[in-house]
C-alpha cells in the first residue's frame, strides 16, 4: 500500500499539541504516584514548546526529544503490551509509520516503515473512505452537524515470514488525537447544503463542493492498532466456500478451501482428502496430493472397495463414527495396505473424521502432515463449526453423484428391480468415470449378465380367456348389428331405397355369421362394414330426414363412449381380468417382501390374463450376501405356497367379478442354474446360451400342453401342476407337497404324469395335485426348520 493517500484532498501534519492536552486531562487532585508521573512528564513538554506545533516524524525521534516521545509513547502503549500488540504511530491519514511495537514492525512494515499489508480495498476505494471521514468530522466538529457514522470495516492479509501461511488482521485507527485546523474564514452551511450531503454521503465531489478541503488542515497523531482475526475470517470464508456446489470437485476451489484450512489450522503443509460413502465403496472425490487429470472424464472421483479397508483405521473410523488421531503413523508396525499408501506420499501426523448428515454417516474427511504431532484433539476442536459443512457439502455431492448414476440408468437400462439394483449402479459408475466422447462417438455402457443363478417360473393363467374374451366381444357385436338393423328399418319406414334392403341383407349376413362361430377377424370385418357402409349413410339421414337427428346423435356419442352400452361386455371381461390381477399382484408383492430377506432375488411380474412370475436366484444376483443352495429350496417351497394363496384368492373374489374366472397355476421347475443377460435393445433380462435357451422355448409352451395319449390339458381350476425332467427334481417336490398336505394346503393324492412331446422339448413330466380351498390369503411362512437354518447361514 501507498504510504500516502495521492487522492486525499486535505493537508496532514503530525503533531503531539492534541495527545498532550488528552494527557493533561488524566491529571486528578488525588496527587497520587499515577498523578505524579503523568505530571513529570508534562512539565518536561513545556521545556520543548515546539513539541505543541506540527513536527516533521523524522525530528521527533532525535536524541533531544526522545526521551520525551518515549514516556508519551508508554501512556499510550501501556510497557505490558509493548512485546504483545501490534501497534503503529502514524501521521493522520498517511500509513507510513514512524514508532511501533516490535510486532507491527515485524509484520507490518517494510524497512523503510512503508506499510507491507494488503489490505480488502482498492486503493481508490481507501481514499474515498479516508476522505469521506475527513469530510464528516468537519462537519461535525466545525459545523456543528453530525451525520451517521462511515464505517467501513478494513482488513490486512500478511504472510508470517515464520510459517508462510497467511494471517488477516482488523485494522482500527484512533484518531482521537487530530485537531481539525481551520484556515480561512468560512461561513455557515445552509440547510439546502446539509441536505445535499445527506444525500449524496458518498460522492467526494459532492463535499468538496460545499466543503472547501483548501479551508482546512489536519493536524495531530493517529494509532493503527492491528487485531488478529484470522480464525474468523477464515472460519466464515470456509463456510461461504462449502455452500458452493463445487467447492469439493473443483479442483482449483478444493486447493483453495485447503490453504485456507492450512491457515486456520496453523499447519504450512497440511493436506486434505474428502470422500462419501456409498453402500459398498468410498468414493474418493478429492484429494490435494492428486495429480492425475479428471477434466476429461465424466465423473470426477475415485473409488475404493470398503473390503479393500477391513482392518485399517478407515474402517475403524467408519465403524465407531469417532475420530481418530495418528501421532507418526511411520511408528506404526504391520501397516494396513491402505496405511501404507499414506506413509508413501510422506505424510506422518494423520487424523480421520466420520462425516454425519441427520444422524448417518455420509463420508469421511482426512487431514494429513508430514510434521509428527501435527493434528491433535485441539485440531478438531478447532474444526467443529465447519465439519458439518463438510457433512452436507459430501451429502450434496452423493446426491448428484446419484442423480447422474439414475440418470445414465434411465437412458441405457430401464427401471429395474431393487435386488439387481447395485449391479446396474456399478455399471452407471463405471460408464460416468470413462473419459468423455467427442460428439457422434457413442460410449459404449458395460453389459449386465448374472451368472449360475436359479430360475423359477410360474404363472396363474385365466382359464378359457380367449374364449370368454371373444364371447364378450361378440356379445356386444350382436348388440350392435341389431342396433344398426332397427336403426336402418327406421330409415326406410321414411325413405324407401333400394340400396337400403340391400344394406339390410348385409348386415343379416353379418348377424348369421357371429352365430356361427366369432374370431378376431370378424370383429375387424364388421368394424370395417360399419366405417364404410352404415356411417357415411347415417350422415345422409340427418340431411333428408332431420325427425331422426336426435336418435342419430344419441348414437354417434354412445360409440366414442367407452363405457356404454356398445363395450358392456367386452368391459366387464377386462374389468374383471383387471380386477383379478390385481388382487393377485398385491398379494405376490407383499409376499416376496418377506421372501427378499431371506436371500435378494430377481423377481419379474408380469400381467396378461393372468399373471406371470420370473424369479432368479444365485450368489451372483447378491452384492454381498453368502449363497447357499438352501435359499434355493426355500424359495422354491414359498413359490409353491404362493401358487396355493393364489388359486384361494381366485375363489374368493370370483363372486365378486362381473365375469366369473377361474385360474389354472403352473410351475417349471428348471434343474440346471444358467445365465441371464440384460437385452440392451429390449431392455429386458434374457437367458444366454443354446441350452438355457431351451428353458425360455418351455415356457411359452406348456401352458396349453396336454397329457400324453390325451386330448386333457395339464392345467385345471383348483390344481396345481408342476413341470420337471430331472428325478432329483420330482424327489424334491414331492417332499414340498407332503409337508405341504400336512399343513393343509394340499391334497394328499398326487398324480404322475409324462406330458406329449412340444416342438423342440421332449422328455417333460409332471405332478399334479389338488388345492384345498381353505386359508385367508395371507402371506405364506417357511417351515420353521428353513427359518433356523436361513437365519445361520445369514449371520456367517
Amino acid at each position: 500500500m501507498k504510504e500516502t493517500i495521492d487522492l486525499f484532498p486535505f493537508q496532514t501534519k503530525l503533531s503531539l499539541k492534541n495527545l498532550i492536552e488528552n494527557i493533561e486531562t488524566l491529571v486528578t487532585k488525588e496527587n497520587n504516584s499515577r498523578d505524579k508521573y503523568i505530571s513529570n512528564i508534562l512539565n518536561q513538554v513545556k521545556y520543548y514548546p515546539e513539541l505543541l506545533q506540527p513536527i516533521e516524524p523524522l525530528k521527533i525521534c532525535d536524541l533531544k526529544y526522545r526521551h520525551i516521545f518515549l514516556e508519551l509513547m508508554g501512556l499510550v502503549i501501556p510497557p505490558v503490551n509493548w512485546e504483545r500488540d501490534y501497534i503503529a504511530a502514524m501521521t493522520p491519514f498517511t500509513f507510513k509509520g514512524f514508532y511501533c511495537t516490535p510486532k507491527f514492525l515485524k509484520y507490518f512494515l517494510n524497512e523503510d516503515m512503508s506499510f507491507k499489508g494488503n489490505v480488502n480495498v482498492d486503493y481508490e476505494t481507501m481514499s474515498k473512505i479516508v476522505t469521506i471521514i475527513s469530510f464528516s468530522a468537519i462537519l461535525q466538529k466545525i459545523y456543528g452537524v453530525k451525520f451517521e457514522d462511515y464505517i467501513y470495516p478494513i482488513t490486512a492479509t500478511i504472510k508470517d515470514p515464520d510459517t508462510g501461511l497467511d494471517r488477516i488482521f482488523k485494522m482500527n485507527i484512533d484518531g482521537r488525537f487530530i485537531d481539525i485546523v481551520v484556515k480561512n474564514k468560512v461561513e455557515p452551511l445552509t440547510p439546502g447544503q446539509i441536505e445535499t450531503l445527506r444525500l449524496n454521503l458518498t460522492d467526494v465531489e459532492v463535499w468538496k463542493s460545499i466543503i472547501k478541503p483548501e479551508n482546512f488542515e489536519f493536524h495531530g497523531i493517529s494509532f493503527l492498532t492491528a487485531i488478529e482475526v484470522t480464525d474468523q475470517e477464515v472460519l466464515s470464508n470456509i463456510k461461504k466456500d462449502l455452500i458452493e456446489s463445487d467447492s469439493l470437485d473443483n479442483i482449483e476451489k478444493f486447493t483453495a478451501l485447503r490453504d485456507k484450512l492450512r491457515v486456520f489450522l496453523r499447519i504450512p503443509d497440511l493436506e486434505l482428502s474428502v470422500a462419501g460413502l456409498f453402500p459398498d465403496s468410498i468414493l474418493k472425490i478429492n484429494h490435494s496430493l492428486d495429480e492425475e487429470d479428471l477434466k476429461n472424464v465424466q465423473l470426477n472421483y475415485r473409488e475404493i472397495k470398503l473390503e479393500d479397508l477391513r482392518g485399517s483405521i478407515f474402517e475403524r473410523v467408519r465403524d465407531s463414527m469417532k475420530y481418530e488421531v495418528i501421532d507418526d503413523i511411520s511408528k506404526i508396525q504391520n501397516l494396513h495396505p491402505i496405511e501404507k499408501q499414506i506413509a508413501e506420499l510422506g505424510l506422518r501426523s494423520i487424523m480421520l473424521i466420520p462425516l454425519t448428515y441427520m444422524g448417518q454417516l455420509t463420508g469421511g474427511m482426512d487431514l494429513g502432515s508430514k510434521q509428527p504431532g501435527a493434528l491433535n484433539d485441539y485440531t478438531f476442536i478447532k474444526l467443529t463449526e465447519v465439519i458439518p459443512l463438510f457433512a452436507l457439502a459430501v451429502k450434496r455431492k452423493l446426491d448428484e453423484i446419484e442423480t447422474k448414476v439414475q440418470a445414465v440408468i434411465k437412458e441405457k437400462y430401464t427401471s429395474i428391480h431393487p435386488s439387481v439394483e447395485w449391479r446396474f449402479r456399478n455399471a452407471a459408475m463405471q460408464y460416468l468415470k470413462k473419459p468423455v466422447e467427442p460428439e457422434g462417438v457413442n460410449n459404449e455402457i458395460e453389459e449386465i449378465e448374472f451368472k449360475e443363478v436359479y430360475p423359477l417360473y410360474s404363472q396363474a393363467d385365466i382359464k378359457n380367456s380367449t374364449e370368454l374374451r371373444n364371447e364378450a366381444l361378440k356379445k356386444d357385436m350382436e348388440y350392435h348389428i341389431e342396433f344398426i338393423r332397427e336403426m336402418l328399418l327406421n330409415f326406410k319406414r321414411k325413405k324407401d331405397l333400394p340400396y337400403l334392403d340391400n344394406l339390410l341383407h348385409q348386415v343379416d349376413l353379418k348377424a348369421e355369421k357371429l352365430n356361427n362361430g366369432f374370431t378376431a377377424n370378424d370383429e375387424t370385418s364388421i368394424n370395417e362394414f360399419f366405417k364404410n357402409e352404415v356411417y357415411a349413410l347415417i350422415d345422409y339421414c340427418c340431411d333428408i330426414c332431420p325427425e331422426l337427428d336426435s336418435g342419430i346423435r344419441k348414437y354417434k356419442i354412445a360409440l366414442t363412449n367407452e363405457n356404454g352400452e356398445f363395450f358392456k361386455h367386452r368391459n366387464a371381461f377386462d374389468s374383471s381380468v383387471t380386477k383379478l390381477n390385481n388382487a393377485f399382484s398385491k398379494l405376490i408383492l407383499k409376499a416376496n417382501e418377506k421372501a427378499q430377506d431371506y436371500f435378494p432375488h430377481y423377481f419379474e411380474l408380469h400381467k396378461t390374463d393372468g399373471i406371470e412370475i420370473s424369479m432368479y436366484i444365485g450368489e451372483s444376483i447378491s452384492e454381498n450376501k453368502k449363497f447357499d443352495t438352501l435359499f434355493v429350496k426355500n424359495l422354491r417351497l414359498w413359490q409353491v405356497m404362493i401358487m396355493v394363496e393364489l388359486a384361494r384368492l381366485n375363489e374368493n373374489i370370483k363372486p365378486k367379478l362381473e365375469i366369473p374366472l377361474d385360474t389354472t397355476n403352473l410351475i417349471l421347475v428348471h434343474n440346471h442354474p444358467l445365465t441371464i443377460k440384460y437385452r440392451m435393445d429390449e431392455k429386458i433380462f434374457d437367458v444366454e446360451g443354446s441350452y438355457n435357451i431351451r428353458y425360455e422355448i418351455v415356457k411359452k409352451r406348456i401352458d396349453k400342453v396336454h397329457i400324453n395319449g390325451t386330448n386333457e390339458r395339464l392345467t385345471q381350476p383348483n390344481k396345481l401342476s408342476l413341470v420337471y425332467s430331472a428325478p432329483k427334481d420330482r424327489a424334491e417336490y414331492l417332499e414340498y407337497f407332503d409337508y405341504l398336505s400336512s399343513i393343509g394346503y394340499l391334497d394328499k393324492n398326487v398324480e404322475e404324469l409324462e406330458l406329449e412331446e412340444l416342438q423342440g422339448v421332449s422328455g417333460l413330466k409332471a405332478l399334479r395335485v389338488g388345492i384345498i380351498q381353505t386359508g385367508n390369503n395371507e402371506v405364506p411362512e417357511v417351515p420353521i426348520e428353513f427359518e433356523k437354518k436361513i437365519k445361520k447361514l445369514t449371520s456367517v
